[in-house]
């Protein structure tokens, strides 16, 4: 999958929207933040085979029900690290946030990701 940010966009990444929902998201529940808010761990990868990503909320005190994980699909990679951290942060916002209309804060190809899932 290839979805690279153009060098002219000025707007936030998937990856900074996710972290910022999220943040707000603790404050509004009046969870005490402490350290990394969002783990990504790359699932599968290696030189020329493509990167697979997974994202989860961790160390933040969370209730057990409040703890989520999203991965990217099996048969998909991506070229570099950053698109599929940015890719796993668009999957997890459309699973946590998709009734919200925040697509159209995405980059291009983000974006288009999202209305193809609608």
């Amino acid at each position: 999958v290839q979805l690279a940010i153009p060098r002219s966009w000025t707007g936030k990444t998937p990856k900074a929207l996710l972290l910022e929902h999220y943040r707000s998201w603790l404050k509004s529940k009046k969870v005490n933040i402490k350290g990394d808010l969002l783990k990504y761990k790359c699932d599968q990868g290696g030189r020329g085979t493509g990167v697979r990503y997974s994202v989860r909320n961790i160390g933040t005190g969370v209730k057990k029900e409040d703890e989520w994980e999203y991965s990217m699909p099996e048969n998909e990679r991506c070229d570099s690290v950053d698109e599929a951290e940015n890719y796993v942060s668009t999957i997890a916002l459309y699973n946590i946030v998709g009734n919200l209309n925040i697509q159209k804060l995405l980059p291009p190809s983000f974006r288009d990701l999202w209305v193809h899932w609608q």
